[in-house]
């Protein structure tokens, strides 16, 4: 199976990690159809969410 590395730094990622800090993560699409980032915090929890400036239609 392929090896996926988001930042460059030769560590591969593991399944579920969308920013590359070694924790799954979480995508959501909020009210206004903004996707939003959840980072995984490692004790089973998901940080407050970080939303880009991108709608999804």
């Amino acid at each position: 199976m392929g090896k996926f590395d988001v930042d460059g730094h030769g560590v591969t990622d593991k399944p579920g990690d969308l920013d590359g800090d070694g924790q799954p993560g979480l995508l959501t699409v909020d009210s206004a159809n903004r996707l939003q980032l959840h980072s995984g915090t490692g004790q089973g929890r998901v940080d407050t969410p970080f939303s880009p400036n991108t709608s999804v239609d």
